[in-house]
């Protein structure tokens, strides 16, 4: 009989022929008063996770031992390792632990839509897992970035079955492969997806990687934003990080093309930075930094009106911690066909106020 009395943390790992999972890995957690059992199960695409009581620990992993060859069960004194033959005879052995295992506290543990420990070949050939699947610490930033930003896309396409989405500025495609994989292998949505991008080596390497995980419906264009141009439907355009006014020309035509979904990050917001000027501003403009955070706030602001403007129901949200990226504020909008005429109205009074002729306006004739 195996002993669960103690338990902090157990795997069940080497599945068996028709296994349900792959592996499973049980943690003790602390979670507000209680202790609870939180467990990880494995398929190669995805991880399912459900919360027991502890006295609930020994049924569950006596119904789920006869799926795998190795349990390893730690206590805070001991190692236990369980092996199961051919036949489901078990033995024992008993170790010391190497190194202590405590009780995790559950809110310190983020749980990510695609989290460590998971098959996942775009985060591991894209170099942001491991051969351990773990993430490379220099990528952790990016990793939680990509998570952030699959959340939102969750947020909005509901039950969503066809999507037609455009990636404007993809570069290395971290963002359009990890996406175009959710959606299809997770999701199970149909996806056709296209990024742009006007490097002609980047593009290239990303047809290659596409290739390679045979993504038919996932093209990449060596082609500049402004001057996207197609027959189809676009449901949906996403954009990380196009610098300055490549943002606008990615707002531009996904207004002109009616698209309902869009999420985007600016980034590098110098055109209005260099355009700012007005004697109330002195203060502000004494200080290159507090500038420049002014100058983003306010080309935002004028970005989320338009799109108000051109009947979007919009948010502006924190993308990720500034800890992690000062560009870190996301522009969400999904067409909802109500416009609203005041959000003109307010623009042009930026506009006067702080002597200002941004892009996006210059693009609508409104300027």
């Amino acid at each position: 009989m195996i002993e669960t009395n103690g338990c902090v943390r157990a795997i069940l790992s080497n599945p068996r022929k028709k296994a349900p999972f792959i592996r499973m890995e049980i943690k003790k957690i602390r979670f507000k008063t209680e202790f609870l059992l939180n467990i990880a199960s494995y398929t190669r695409t995805q991880v399912f996770h459900q919360n027991i009581k502890e006295e609930s620990l020994q049924e569950f992993i006596e119904k789920e031992f006869v799926h795998f060859k190795q349990l390893d069960l730690w206590t805070d004194s001991r190692h236990f390792i369980y092996l199961s033959s051919k036949n489901h005879t078990i033995t024992r052995r008993v170790k010391m632990p190497e190194t202590k295992v405590s009780v995790t506290e559950h809110n310190r543990v983020k749980q990510y839509l695609l989290p460590e420990g998971t098959i996942i070949p775009p985060l591991i050939d894209l170099g942001i897992f491991d051969k351990d699947l773990k993430v490379v610490k220099k990528h952790y930033a990016k990793y939680k970035q990509i998570n952030r930003f699959l959340e939102f896309i969750e947020e909005v396409i509901k039950e969503e079955q066809n999507l037609n989405i455009v990636d404007f500025g993809c570069g290395s495609s971290y963002l359009t492969f990890i996406v175009y994989y959710y959606l299809t292998e997770i999701k199970k949505v149909k996806v056709k997806m296209t990024g742009l991008d006007l490097k002609a080596d980047v593009i290239d390497k990303c047809i290659k990687i596409k290739e390679k995980y045979n993504y038919k419906d996932l093209d990449f264009r060596c082609q500049d934003i402004k001057d996207f141009q197609t027959e189809e439907k676009v449901d949906m355009l996403i954009s990380l990080h196009a610098c300055d006014i490549a943002t606008d020309y990615c707002l531009y035509n996904a207004i002109k093309l009616n698209i309902r979904y869009i999420l985007a990050v600016p980034c590098c917001h110098k055109e209005v930075n260099k355009q700012i000027s007005g004697n109330e501003l002195a203060a502000i403009m004494r200080h290159g930094l507090v500038k420049d955070r002014f100058a983003s706030l306010l080309t935002d602001t004028i970005r989320e009106r338009i799109l108000r403007y051109y009947g979007y129901q919009t948010n502006m949200l924190e993308f990720v911690s500034y800890e992690d990226t000062p560009k870190n504020l996301l522009i969400r909008a999904v067409k909802n066909g109500q416009t609203q005429p005041k959000a003109l109205e307010e623009i042009r009074e930026l506009v006067e106020k702080f002597k200002i002729n941004p892009k996006l306006l210059v693009l609508f004739g409104i300027a």
